[in-house]
């Protein structure tokens, strides 16, 4: 017996989710999120470009601008919120119980409290590697001063390879 096939079909993004068949989209996102994505990214980048804004905030911008421009897309335009495959509820599946809200919050906090406490016992954290940038000395961990060592024996230009930072710098 043959296997039958069901002919590819389109989902209208403009579905709420009413229709008694859901089905798989062709893509994961619209044309039009794309493009909202695109734009979002090339205004940010073009905006960023006479800032001297340190790298990693021009990077995270540019990601929070893309992201948002693609989710007010799916958002306003296509409301994909309101898709019965979405999962979510138009009215609250329970009333509002003041005691579970409380015992959650409560849990949060003590396992936020646990993790901290893990860093602030174990020793590990305590090591220079881990203290902010401007707080850490010049002088290089035993390894990489043992590796530089030799180095410096070959070469000097070789040493500066190994290391792979200007934070060690090498006496020749």
């Amino acid at each position: 017996m043959a296997a039958t096939t069901r002919p590819a079909t389109t989902i209208d993004p403009h579905d709420n989710g009413s229709s008694s068949m859901t089905l798989r989209p062709k893509s994961a996102t619209a044309p039009l999120t794309d493009l909202a994505g695109l734009l979002g990214l090339a205004l940010t980048v073009a905006m960023l470009a006479d800032r001297s804004w340190p790298v990693h905030l021009q990077a995270m911008t540019v990601i929070a601008a893309t992201t948002a421009a693609m989710i007010a897309v799916d958002t306003a335009y296509f409301q994909t919120f309101r898709r019965r495959s979405t999962g979510l509820q138009a009215k609250p599946m329970r009333a509002l119980e003041v005691e579970r809200v409380v015992r959650k919050l409560i849990g949060f906090i003590v396992t936020l409290t646990t993790i901290a406490a893990v860093y602030w016992i174990v020793p590990e954290y305590r090591r220079e590697f881990y203290a902010p940038t401007g707080q850490r000395s010049t002088t290089p961990c035993r390894r990489c001063s043992s590796v530089a060592d030799r180095a410096l024996r070959l070469n000097a230009t070789l040493a500066r390879t190994i290391c792979g930072s200007r934070r060690y710098r090498l006496k020749a």
